[in-house]
């Protein structure tokens, strides 16, 4: 069986080749990468000169792209990473790149208590929008912060972009992206302390040389 060259086509819109059997028939076939694989279908035969039979170029083409848009690879096991599994790369990452201790503290912190116990250990690949939408109501059912909703969200989407890295492709879309979260209120708002509690901050001042004066600008303060 004889290959001939493929079609020169713009980045991630494939390739397009025929190959010829023994008997001299021509088949066009695709070629493109999905999910940082390679895929490869037979697309038709291609149609001989004055025949109507089989498929022109154009209309290769076509089919190709239906394919690449319709086709899904699916993920060897070993790909198929837990949020849990991609968080622990993703803090040794995050690490080698300077992020401060306090930074990595609360990435782990909200993994363990938040995205852990919501998605044990369903891949990554599998959450879907409506999943995180799901998340988001659990936990403002439980009274946090909307606050600190809005950071567990974002470092889930920190996760997703980390796994969605050409290098990587443990995730192929950001289902974070777009979603309309609990709105944080802007406060103004100051609050003065009363009198007992300024008499109380006077009389727990921290011993010391400075001890007189820190009661002093207490009191002027009143």
């Amino acid at each position: 069986m004889r290959t001939s060259g493929s079609t020169r086509r713009s980045y991630g819109t494939g390739s397009l080749y025929t190959k010829t059997d023994s008997n001299g028939r021509e088949t066009w076939y695709g070629h493109w990468r999905a999910n940082g694989r390679q895929v490869k279908r037979r697309l038709g035969p291609k149609r001989r000169e004055g025949s109507t039979d089989g498929l022109t170029k154009t209309q290769a083409e076509t089919r190709l792209r239906r394919l690449i848009v319709e086709t899904k690879t699916v993920r060897p096991a070993a790909e198929r990473l837990s949020v849990e599994d991609v968080a622990h790369r993703y803090l040794v990452h995050a690490e080698r790149h300077g992020r401060k201790p306090s930074t990595l503290a609360n990435i782990e912190s909200e993994v363990r208590v938040h995205l852990m116990q919501f998605f044990g250990g369903r891949s990554l690949d599998a959450i879907r929008p409506e999943d995180v939408l799901d998340l988001v109501a659990v936990m403002e059912a439980k009274g946090p912060a909307p606050k600190t909703i809005r950071n567990v969200i974002a470092t889930l989407s920190a996760l997703f972009n980390f796994a969605m890295a050409p290098q990587r492709g443990w995730a192929s879309a950001n289902p974070c992206q777009g979603l309309e979260l609990p709105a944080v209120r802007a406060t103004t708002e100051i609050r003065f302390l009363t009198l007992e509690e300024i008499d109380l901050l006077v009389a727990h001042a921290r011993p010391g040389p400075f001890q007189a004066i820190d009661r002093a600008l207490y009191v002027t303060r009143r």
